[in-house]
């Protein structure tokens, strides 16, 4: 909004912090603190909010800025003045241009705290992961809420660590399914360009054993580093390197057909094939590697899981790709797929003619 110091966005802003502070399980998990109006013992910490200044309770004849009383019947621009001469914290609510001359603000801040243990455990040792698990699951049923809270003149935006985490996974998980769906792309792709089944499900399987090996090394050998948002981009880099190596080992082992000896055969295509994809490996390792000194904390782990990620990728293509070009030869299967690819191959030539220069040729 433009001026969310409007005494109509005032109350709405109280309206939003008592509909967080309503969760039936609000009281469960607030920072717990003694009562500074009423004599009753603990209580959830008020929320620090501007709005505390404008809702006061009353103790003694003195106000308590506890934001638990009805609206002040001081002006709003008074009510501003003295919260702002009061505490230099208040400027933490508002903008930074914000001044007690220019007594605007496009946003407000509203923090409320959580503390452990929780109600119904004695202490936070022995059961810390159950007690943040319990946490977890509190936090995020706010999302539903607060999603719905924005309106036309005031736009609710939220956060924290643990809501950050959950999103960042969720949106994580969706980048897994669409990734998935990229593989499946990429495989009827394969298929067409080999001719082969068989070549294009391992050239797949090697593609997803290098994510399965690295997301191993990350989270269970290192353990210290988290996966991120950013992480979920390499889900579709990785797919067109592997497939890339995977091409190369194909390519250039049928090329190698003149070669009478099989393990000749193999060998050439190792040779030409290992070493074409190792310096492409190399260089797209050390490029991403370049990453991991941003002082950017995604960014750093980002390059560290890439680079990591393309050496995998380029060990297990190396390893498996031979393995399973000298199967094709041996079963026979290369055979009869040459025979199919003569079939089918000439209307993919007419159908798309750049297939005769690379691929159908």
């Amino acid at each position: 909004s433009t001026q969310s110091t409007g005494e109509d966005r005032i109350q709405y802003v109280k309206y939003v912090e008592q509909e967080i502070t309503q969760h039936k399980d609000y009281s469960r998990f607030c920072l717990m603190t003694r009562s500074q109006t009423y004599n009753e013992g603990w209580q959830c910490t008020p929320c620090n909010s501007i709005t505390t200044y404008f809702y006061p309770s009353i103790l003694n004849g003195e106000r308590v800025f506890d934001g638990n009383g009805p609206r002040s019947k001081d002006k709003l621009s008074d009510v501003l003045q003295y919260a702002f001469s009061v505490s230099s914290k208040s400027y933490w609510f508002v903008d930074e241009d914000f001044t007690p001359y220019n007594m605007r603000s496009q946003h407000l801040r509203s923090q409320f705290l959580f503390g452990f243990p929780i109600k119904g455990y004695r202490d936070w040792g022995q059961t810390r992961e159950e007690q943040r698990d319990l946490y977890k699951e509190f936090i995020k049923s706010y999302i539903p809420m607060l999603d719905k809270k924005s309106t036309d003149s005031v736009k609710v935006y939220y956060g924290s660590t643990d809501l950050y985490d959950y999103q960042a996974y969720s949106l994580f998980c969706e980048d897994l399914k669409l990734a998935g769906f990229a593989l499946i792309i990429v495989y009827l792709y394969m298929s067409i360009h080999t001719f082969s089944l068989l070549l294009a499900f391992f050239a797949g399987a090697c593609i997803l054993g290098s994510i399965g090996v690295s997301y191993f090394i990350v989270r269970v050998i290192l353990g210290h580093i988290k996966m991120n948002v950013l992480n979920g981009i390499s889900l579709f880099v990785i797919l067109g390197i592997g497939v890339d190596d995977a091409f190369v080992f194909i390519d250039t082992y049928k090329q190698m057909g003149h070669l009478a000896d099989p393990g000749e055969r193999l060998r050439k295509t190792f040779q030409i094939a290992g070493k074409a994809t190792l310096f492409t490996s190399a260089t797209t390792a050390v490029a991403y590697s370049a990453n991991i000194f941003s002082k950017i904390p995604a960014v750093s782990n980002f390059g560290y899981c890439m680079s990591l990620l393309v050496v995998t990728c380029y060990v297990i293509v190396s390893l498996m790709m031979p393995a399973v070009l000298s199967l094709w030869h041996t079963t026979g299967l290369e055979k009869k797929e040459k025979r199919l690819e003569e079939c089918f191959g000439r209307p993919f030539q007419n159908i798309f003619p750049w297939c005769r220069m690379r691929y159908c040729g």
